[in-house]
């Protein structure tokens, strides 16, 4: 039987906040802007045997979230998913080894790294880097240009400046624009 944890953590008395910084090895990342200002990490994990940690904390400016699993055989099918709200002007530097990252409606620096998982960037108004070894890339409202490395077997860099940006996955660039059109496919 598969079990479930969630928890709400408010940062908001941890002083300013200027960067958070977010390692998942298997899980999920959504972070959307917080319509409030107020700083908000939303965590669920998800075991059958072994449980997984997730740490959160403040150093220097910096909000560190952690979502480690032990490697082995207990810890197979284990997950620790994270939703964060981010307040303006908030740098973001989110990683996942297996899953997802989706971001919304943000306005500070963000860069991105996965493994294996797609990458959704929507209404993110700040420069954009990006990576995916193994999945797909989305950035609707953006317009997509030709990525600076054209060598097949590149992870997938993903620069935003201006609202402009370019993706490239190891399979090939996956970057779609507004209309849904892709801009750069091989």
């Amino acid at each position: 039987m598969r079990r479930t944890e969630e928890q709400t953590l408010s940062f908001g008395t941890a002083g300013p906040i200027r960067r958070v910084e977010v390692a998942v090895r298997a899980g999920a990342v959504a972070v959307s802007g917080a319509a409030d200002g107020a700083l908000r990490v939303h965590r669920t994990i998800r075991w059958v045997f072994g449980k997984p940690h997730g740490s959160e904390r403040v150093e220097d400016g910096v909000l560190r979230i952690d979502g480690r699993i032990d490697r082995g055989p207990w810890y197979v099918g284990s997950e620790v998913s994270y939703r964060i709200e981010l307040p303006a002007g908030v740098a973001l530097q989110a990683s996942t080894d297996a899953g997802a990252v989706d971001i919304e409606a943000t306005d500070g620096e963000v860069q991105v790294q996965t493994g294996a998982g797609q990458v959704t960037l929507a209404r993110v108004g700040g420069d954009i880097r990006a990576r995916t070894r193994a999945g797909a890339a989305a950035a609707p409202g953006h317009q997509a240009r030709h990525p600076r490395s054209r060598r097949r077997k590149a992870a997938s860099p993903m620069t935003n400046r201006a609202a402009a940006m370019a993706s490239r996955t190891a399979s090939g660039a996956r970057v779609r624009d507004a209309a849904g059109s892709c801009g750069v496919c091989w």
